[in-house]
């Protein structure tokens, strides 16, 4: 009868061990993909900065200019404004 219960414990150890060492090996996974997908979220919100910089810089109105200039365009010496109490476009 004793012998019965020590077989039966050794088999409770074996199987513990065997769900340790399973849990240890997929810990271990999990931490794997944890570190790539933190480093992955690092890479990315550097290249968000980079991104917003550049938008930033291209967007400015000294950037706008620039680009307008270099495509042949000058700017307006006679400035008209328009009142806008008179109908431009009025059907009859």
């Amino acid at each position: 009868m004793n012998k019965k219960y020590i077989k039966i414990f050794i088999a409770f150890l074996g199987f513990l061990l065997v769900v340790t060492v399973f849990l240890a090996i997929e810990s271990a996974g999990n931490g794997s993909k944890l570190y790539y997908l933190e480093k992955e979220r690092t890479r990315l919100e550097e290249e968000n900065r980079q991104l917003k910089t550049e938008l930033i810089a291209k967007t400015s109105l000294t950037k706008i200019e620039e680009i307008a200039l270099s495509l042949g365009m000058k700017k307006s010496e006679d400035i008209i404004y328009i009142d806008s109490e008179v109908p431009i476009a009025k059907l009859p």
